[in-house]
């Protein structure tokens, strides 16, 4: 319900945007085609905000779906991991790549479906880049389940307020996938995933 309400907001922001800078642009400025179409050029920045938020729902939906059937998806955490650092690299090429330590071979299998939980990742990994860090993702296993730890993330424990919209994101998707989260130390975002179980379908 949350993340609905949030979701909600951050749709009818943009579209409220976008519908004013069309009606300044179709109506006071239509004699003025400079001004019009920087109007225009406005409301066009405000697509992207809101094609994030309608693949953060579908994610979502598909993350809760995927854990109410019989036999829940299985994916390698791992995986999906060193995918979403390539694809933090690739959006950032001017900026040093974030490093990633596995302490345990192999791979991490957990009840998680891939998008939903590579956008999660993402979240994190932008909230380190924004703060500096040079530190590593840990990965890794404990008594727990599946741990991973982002420094400079801790900003994401907050699902309101200064945590912003990706926290209330990252919190719905952990929670979907019966996750939870903590503070692993000064700035250190931990997230601990429930390893998969016999109940589980074959690894993605």
């Amino acid at each position: 319900r949350d993340f609905v309400r949030d979701a909600s907001h951050r749709l009818r922001t943009p579209l409220t945007k976008i519908s004013g800078y069309l009606d300044m642009a179709e109506g006071s400025l239509k004699d003025d085609p400079d001004r019009a179409g920087r109007a225009l050029a406005a409301a066009r920045r405000f697509v992207p905000d809101m094609e994030t938020a309608v693949a953060d729902l579908v994610a979502l939906a598909a993350a809760r779906f995927s854990q109410n059937m019989d036999r829940p998806p299985v994916a390698d955490v791992r995986g999906i991991l060193e995918n979403a650092l390539r694809e933090a690299a690739a959006r950032a090429p001017d900026a040093a790549p974030i490093p990633l330590e596995v302490r345990d071979p192999g791979e991490y299998p957990a009840a998680v479906e891939p998008n939903g939980l590579g956008r999660a990742f993402a979240a994190a990994l932008s909230r380190m880049a924004a703060s500096g860090t040079d530190a590593p993702v840990v990965l890794f296993r404990s008594e727990e389940g599946i741990r991973i730890d982002f420094p400079g993330a801790d900003s994401l424990l907050s699902p309101s307020g200064a945590g912003g919209d990706d926290a209330a994101l990252f919190t719905d998707f952990i929670a979907a996938y019966g996750g939870s989260m903590l503070s692993a130390g000064p700035g250190i975002l931990g997230l601990l995933l429930p390893p998969a179980d016999e109940k589980s379908g074959s690894a993605a």
